[in-house]
């Protein structure tokens, strides 16, 4: 007589393992004073990177969502949609119209979920 093989398939994923708590966001540009502050071109106005990721716990995420980065201050108000969970390699470009105080917001929508959003504060400072 032989034993039925033993089943040592690991159980599917639960959906709860992988549902994104918190968004992981960093900015980039040419000119860069220090952390999120940076100078104009001599344009007034400024291009500036905006990087994301996605995690669930330590875990980074990197399907199954959509994602929106937007950009609101002086004269500025732009917002890209992505079909991916982060934008890391490249980046998205925004741009900053003129000087001063910028939020930069990313949402984050994965299925049957909240949407997470985080924001920044990117300081674009007048051109010397």
């Amino acid at each position: 007589s032989s034993t039925p093989p033993t089943d040592i398939t690991p159980p599917p994923e639960t959906p709860s393992d992988s549902v994104i708590d918190r968004v992981d966001v960093t900015t980039w540009a040419y000119d860069r004073v220090e952390g999120d502050t940076y100078v104009a071109d001599n344009t007034g106005a400024k291009q500036i990177e905006v990087f994301w990721k996605s995690f669930a716990g330590a875990d980074q995420i990197r399907s199954g969502c959509t994602s929106t980065v937007r950009i609101d201050g002086p004269g500025t108000s732009e917002s890209k949609d992505s079909s991916n969970c982060d934008s890391y390699n490249p980046g998205t470009y925004l741009k900053a119209r003129s000087p001063g105080v910028h939020t930069v917001t990313v949402t984050v929508r994965q299925d049957g979920q909240p949407e997470i959003t985080t924001q920044r504060t990117v300081t674009v400072l007048p051109h010397r």
